[in-house]
């Protein structure tokens, strides 16, 4: 929509600065001649998606073309009248929930998270291992920790090494007592079906 071209400008303007200390190149396109080849291009190069309009829209043009939430782009819908900033997939490996909240400040618009972890005030695993520069090892041993913190079941952590930080609150040191133990080394030592291993990145 014409309102939406008028926001589009108004979020590239505030990308000409630095946002989450990053630099960003920004591209804004109206309506694509052909929206799936478009779509599919988008996916394969950018960092970030953010739709402008209606979310059922962005939904079916993005669904072909999602993989995984280890590869996918950060897709974001904002509504032309800027109210509500909507990350709707990879929003914590892919960034789009910090990007949302980053994004919706500036403009006076909501930033709607639904992620679990978020809404709850719980640490995401998955971000907490982004952050950090962690491989996970795998990603439904992940989800199923992601789970056990947002029910508030016991989780512990230990890191094998030269470590400086703070352990998250959510995670204990009580390993004997956890339903998880997270642990962070750089060789597999254990396999047990309880243990989530995350390996520090080279």
């Amino acid at each position: 929509s014409a309102k939406g071209e008028l926001l589009a400008e108004r979020i590239k303007n505030i990308l000409k600065h630095p946002l989450q200390g990053c630099q960003w190149s920004v591209e804004c396109t109206r309506k694509p001649d052909n929206i799936k080849s478009w779509c599919k291009e988008q996916f394969e190069s950018k960092d970030a998606i953010l739709f402008i309009g209606a979310i059922g829209i962005a939904v079916r043009k993005i669904a072909p073309f999602i993989v995984h939430k280890t590869t996918d782009p950060a897709v974001l819908v904002i509504d032309d009248l800027g109210i509500h900033m909507i990350p709707i997939l990879s929003g914590h490996l892919g960034g789009g929930n910090a990007l949302a909240k980053a994004l919706a400040e500036p403009l006076g618009a909501k930033p709607v998270i639904t992620t679990a972890s978020d809404i709850n005030g719980k640490i995401a695993i998955d971000v907490f291992a982004k952050e950090n520069h962690l491989y996970i090892s795998s990603m439904k041993m992940a989800t199923k920790v992601a789970a056990a913190i947002v029910d508030a079941e016991s989780v512990s952590f230990q890191c094998l090494g030269d470590v400086h930080g703070i352990v998250p609150k959510e995670l204990s040191s009580e390993k004997d007592k956890s339903k998880y133990h997270v642990l962070v080394s750089p060789q597999k030592t254990e396999t047990l079906d309880n243990v989530f291993w995350l390996i520090p990145r080279a």
